[in-house]
């Protein structure tokens, strides 16, 4: 129904000159419906999850979040722009190695960071990970840059002291409903795609295409510099593991990661 909604709403002109009215009555109600059961989704009180569980569901979380972002760009964009991915074996240190070696490097992308592609239109969770993966998200736009986040840099913190502007309504309705609620710590670690993107885009090292890969080599060396890469993003979730999320403003139905600063944290143990 609400992918028969989407098709239809598209063309309220021509359902209105129809008599489609009943139509469009009926997909707000469904739309709005909806919406409604993903806002519960995100505060619903869950049963109790021991923290390595809670984990997996954040995780989870994060990589259908992914996969929607880029299901939903991809319809402006075509098929296979967006894309996401588990990198394997991914650390920091290991990045920037890849990124150095990748200048003299013929292979994709995809193989220099050794990304299994998730189908993002296939409906639930199927890629296997483990704690030493990581995350990415992506385009093959040229200039774009594509995030990782670790596994192993999703941590769950207690005693956290919360300061910004990201706390916001969120923890306000969650406190004021004697809701439980929960904040998870992560890094983003960014990188300029086309800097490790082989020949993709030429045939040849021309000097237009060594001139665009040494740009973007620069540009993802000053990313690793600590004011950029590395630094923890603070969000929180349910008990269920789901994080807040707001709207991507740009128009596509796109959510992101409401995220705060913290000014002290204290790691959650089991």
């Amino acid at each position: 129904m609400v992918s028969f909604c989407k098709r239809y709403l598209n063309r309220t002109v021509v359902l209105i000159a129809s008599s489609g009215i009943v139509v469009i009555t009926v997909c707000w109600v469904v739309f709005h419906a909806y919406a409604s059961h993903v806002e519960r989704a995100a505060t619903e009180k869950c049963e109790a999850m021991r923290p390595g569980e809670r984990k997996e569901s954040f995780i989870r979380s994060l990589i259908e979040l992914k996969k929607r972002n880029a299901e939903l760009s991809n319809r402006f964009a075509g098929q296979g722009v967006y894309r996401v991915g588990i990198a394997r074996n991914f650390t920091e240190f290991e990045a920037r190695h890849i990124v150095a070696a990748a200048y003299e490097s013929s292979l994709s992308f995809e193989k220099n960071f050794d990304i299994t592609r998730i189908d993002v239109i296939k409906p639930g969770v199927v890629a296997k990970w483990n704690d030493k993966d990581a995350l990415v998200s992506y385009s093959t736009n040229e200039g774009a840059v594509a995030d990782f986040i670790p596994f192993l840099g999703v941590i769950e913190v207690a005693g956290v002291e919360r300061t910004g502007q990201g706390v916001g309504r969120f923890i306000q309705e969650r406190e004021k409903d004697g809701a439980k609620y929960h904040v998870f710590s992560m890094k983003n670690i960014s990188v300029v795609r086309d800097c490790c993107s082989g020949h993709e885009r030429t045939s040849g090292l021309d000097d237009d295409h060594v001139k665009h890969k040494m740009d973007a080599y620069r540009q993802t060396m000053a990313f690793f510099s600590p004011e950029f890469n590395g630094r923890d993003l603070y969000i929180n979730t349910s008990s269920c593991g789901i994080p807040s999320t707001e709207d991507g403003d740009n128009n596509m139905g796109t959510r992101r990661l409401d995220t705060f600063m913290i000014t002290k944290r204290k790691e959650f143990s089991e």
